[in-house]
């Protein structure tokens, strides 16, 4: 058993290119029929996330595009600083850990 402590490298772990992974995730919505007949739709999850259509169907479609752009929207504005924080050394990486 040795009783020598372990070094710590001080670079940083560098991480390959991350691989994007398409995921699918069930939201709800609620659709409203309004006084004309048509339908609004929105996703509360989202703000902002709005839609409608002059059918159910046609909303529900809608909405799911309104979404998928809401969400891509999301992911743009915070790609960089998410790159950023998960490229960084990790805690027990970093030269000033301890052992």
């Amino acid at each position: 058993m040795s009783t020598t402590p372990e070094t710590v490298s001080s670079q940083p772990h560098l991480y390959e290119p991350p691989t994007v992974i398409e995921v699918s995730v069930p939201i709800q919505a609620l659709a409203f029929r309004e006084s004309d007949g048509r339908y609004s739709i929105v996703v509360p999850e989202l703000p902002g996330c709005i839609s409608q259509g002059d059918t159910l169907d046609e909303a529900a479609e809608n909405i799911v595009e309104a979404a998928a752009g809401w969400l891509a929207c999301q992911h743009d504005h915070h790609r960089d600083e998410a790159i950023r924080s998960v490229t960084e050394p990790l805690d027990s990486e970093s030269s000033e850990a301890t052992p």
